[in-house]
């Protein structure tokens, strides 16, 4: 089942999420090596094993794909740092609509960057990820926020010295095009930390006011710096609106994480848990226009 869904990623996937899957996987393979969770021996044969697989069921796609590769002439622009996140783009992790506007694509996009419109988490993950990465003492827990921080500093590319170092080091980073696409890994390793947070939920929850009220101060900090200090072109009213639609959805939250501490028998506390999921859902699902109406109505005129 591994090799069958390695192939699968390999053969669908672009060459930026495959190298990043395979160093993720490799990390926690090392770790659960090194603590000793399996017998050593047979973990020493089932991931080469595993890689041969891979290998074997995409060759025939992936070898004259790699002689076209060694053949092509692409332009060697693509080797920059174009489109990093900018440093204000930490911000759009709590207002996704901030210092940016619609104007260009007719869809949200950042000033700076046009690879992706959103890579927000929905404030109920941000806060649980952040919770389990502070106070959950679990070496998987640790190793997912290890590789969140270092998606998150790579994301800002030409931005920080840490990027752009690494790749003289290691060359072949430069293939990895837009820095952004760093971001990839830490929208794939907050929906892992925000479980650990709620299978220790017990360990986390007299931390939920302290951190829910840090959070709720830097939304009202964004939404104070996209009025006051707007840059040209973005929609302030619009990451005004959007801002305050994302506090109720962190009070809403705070409000269910709050009745999963209450040990109680009403039914209506019971249904807690699928409250959660559906505003999560629901967060996600209005933090910006609809991408697909808009793409259908273009289609359609």
């Amino acid at each position: 089942m591994a090799a069958i869904a390695g192939a699968m990623q390999m053969l669908a996937g672009g060459p930026e999420t495959i190298f990043l899957t395979w160093l993720i996987v490799s990390a926690l393979w090392l770790q659960q090596f090194i603590k000793n969770d399996s017998p050593r021996i047979a973990m020493l044969w089932r991931f080469p094993l595993v890689i041969v697989l891979v290998v074997a069921l995409s060759a025939a796609q992936l070898l004259p794909f790699l002689d076209l590769v060694a053949h092509a002439q692409r332009a060697y622009g693509f080797a920059d740092l174009r489109w990093s996140l900018p440093g204000r783009g930490w911000a759009n992790f709590l207002v996704p609509m901030a210092f940016g506007s619609t104007h260009t694509e007719g869809i949200f996009f950042q000033h700076d960057q046009y690879w992706t419109s959103s890579y927000y988490l929905g404030i109920g993950t941000l806060w649980l990820a952040l919770l389990a990465m502070f106070f959950i003492r679990e070496r998987r827990a640790w190793l997912l926020g290890a590789v969140a921080i270092a998606g998150l500093i790579f994301a800002l590319g030409e931005n920080t010295p840490f990027l752009p170092a690494l790749r003289k080091l290691i060359p072949q980073l430069s293939f990895i095009t837009y820095p952004i696409k760093y971001i990839s890994v830490v929208v794939f390793a907050a929906p892992l930390l925000a479980a650990f947070a709620l299978a220790n939920f017990l360990k986390i929850q007299k931390r939920l006011l302290s951190s829910g009220a840090v959070l709720f101060a830097l939304l009202v900090a964004i939404l104070f710096w996209t009025q006051l200090s707007p840059m040209p072109g973005d929609e302030q009213h619009a990451a005004l609106l959007n801002g305050f639609s994302r506090t109720l959805f962190l009070l809403l939250t705070g409000a269910i994480l709050f009745a999963l501490t209450r040990v109680t028998e009403s039914e209506l506390l019971k249904a807690a848990p699928l409250l959660l999921i559906l505003a999560a859902w629901a967060d996600v699902y209005t933090h910006e226009p609809a991408q697909n109406q808009l793409f259908r109505q273009t289609f359609m005129n």
